[in-house]
């Protein structure tokens, strides 16, 4: 497929074509498929034992706020060194894009 839009001077069009692609996986996943939310993670990312549970605890979190854009397992600072709690949820206005939920109800608004 050829990208039909317009890159800016300077712009990456190669950008474009992956916001393609994830329209198109996103629609398939929640318009084709009918899941309720769907967990975006990046192929070469290693999982810890409780990324599933850790989903599954955070989804109710994500329907009942509607200010939320998704959650995410990846976290740049996670390191015990740095971690007070590993309990703590933190609400970022960053976007970790590595692994990453969101839902059938944020993918109708945007």
């Amino acid at each position: 497929a050829e990208y039909m839009g317009g890159a800016g001077p300077g712009e990456n069009v190669r950008y474009y074509y992956i916001a393609e692609h994830y329209g198109w996986a996103l629609t398939q996943l929640f318009d084709v498929y009918g899941y309720g939310a769907v967990i975006i993670l990046e192929e070469d990312l290693e999982i810890a034992p409780d990324f599933f549970s850790y989903f599954a605890a955070t989804l109710p979190i994500l329907r009942a706020d509607p200010s939320l854009l998704c959650v995410s397992a990846y976290n740049d600072n996670g390191k015990a060194a740095v971690v007070s709690s590993p309990q703590t949820l933190l609400r970022t206005d960053m976007f970790p894009g590595l692994g990453w939920m969101l839902t059938r109800a944020l993918w109708a608004e945007i």
